[in-house]
């Protein structure tokens, strides 16, 4: 296991819940005092009405330069954002436990250079516009929840194929070639 990874817990999915938006919506004005962020937006499951989720509100972040955040981390560390290293080389990754809701956030923060085709915002853009995407997504979460309820990499791992065949449909639609380096 990378890390810190043990510390994100298990695998449990939820019923959509319409409150999850809100609690993106709180997340991004507490996080844009800090004044570090170019752009912040609620993606994965939680961002797409109507999908079932691990209650987790995850939150795509851009700065200027990831060195940037080392001014902030006390301030992020007393909105209850915690820095882990879950394996990322280009990103840093912030956990909150507890954003109301009985929901958790994760904050994934890039540079403002590598925002513009992120794979996360093109997934849930995709999935918001294809119902059955998303109703095929949901099932294989489903599936892979029950089967690795204990073990986040796994799950994560075992979902990697769906999404990236999504992530390079939706590349085509925009005329981009598919992406083939998914490290972070």
């Amino acid at each position: 296991m990378s890390g810190d990874r043990a510390q994100l817990g298990g695998v449990r999915i939820a019923a959509p819940d319409a409150r999850w938006a809100g609690l993106f919506d709180a997340e991004r004005r507490r996080l844009t005092v800090l004044g570090v962020f170019l752009e912040l937006e609620h993606f994965g499951s939680t961002a797409v009405p109507g999908l079932a989720a691990k209650p987790v509100i995850d939150i795509l972040a851009c700065a200027p330069r990831l060195a940037d955040l080392d001014a902030v981390e006390p301030a992020l560390a007393a909105l209850g954002y915690r820095r882990l290293d879950v394996g990322f080389q280009r990103r840093r990754f912030y956990r909150n436990d507890d954003v109301g809701g009985g929901a958790a956030a994760n904050l994934h923060v890039v540079t403002a250079d590598r925002w513009a085709d992120k794979s996360e915002r093109l997934f849930r853009d995709w999935l918001i516009a294809h119902p059955g995407a998303a109703r095929e997504y949901a099932d294989l979460k489903d599936s892979l929840a029950r089967r690795h309820a204990e073990d986040m990499e796994a799950y994560t791992a075992a979902k990697s194929a769906f999404i990236q065949g999504i992530v390079n449909q939706a590349r085509a639609a925009q005329g981009w070639p598919p992406q083939t380096d998914w490290s972070e």
